[in-house]
């Protein structure tokens, strides 16, 4: 706040402008524009105003800028895992609800966890955490699905071989499916 303030006064005084004429004409009180440029602060919108009179941009510092971005990608991988538990939870209703057409998918994601293993592309925690979920009836394999603990199926659920039928049209079903359930 103290290199805002000291910002606006600097443009202030580069445009030779006295404290009330910029004040009055941000339609704020002097004291309010002594606290700014003292960096003691005020709000956003009184802020932006005194700006708009100086001409200037008022943006947020190097450290507030990366610590907001940082706090914005937490947010958004939050959503993200939810969003993907959410689908892991649909399919498993699924699963649950009809094994018949629960069997294609767990049939492919057996499949992809087997191309891992021969591949060696993805970490053997993934492939035999994946193969003991996998392993049993589809509906069984729903119930383990639908039980996963939340502290390993976060890491889990980023690389899933679900893959394939979160991102194609028995989603869709799976969604409406979980949905009359």
């Amino acid at each position: 706040m103290q290199r805002l303030g000291t910002n606006l006064r600097v443009a202030r005084e580069f445009a030779k402008r006295s404290q009330e004429d910029v004040a009055s004409a941000a339609n704020i009180g002097r004291s309010t524009l002594v606290h700014v440029e003292s960096g003691k602060g005020a709000s956003l919108s009184k802020i932006i105003a005194i700006a708009n009179v100086l001409g200037v941009e008022v943006s947020l510092t190097d450290r507030e800028s990366a610590q907001t971005m940082r706090r914005i990608a937490r947010l958004e991988q939050g959503v993200k895992i939810q969003s993907t538990r959410e689908a892991h939870l649909r399919l498993a209703v699924l699963m649950l609800g009809d094994a018949a057409a629960g069997k294609p998918i767990v049939d492919d994601a057996r499949k992809t966890v087997n191309l891992w293993r021969a591949n060696k592309s993805c970490s053997p925690f993934y492939i035999e955490s994946w193969q003991k979920l996998l392993a049993g009836s589809v509906r069984e394999v729903g119930r383990a699905l639908g039980a996963m603990d939340e502290r390993w199926s976060n890491a889990l659920l980023q690389n899933t071989p679900f893959s394939h039928a979160l991102f194609s049209d028995r989603t869709g079903r799976a969604d409406r499916v979980a949905a009359t359930t």
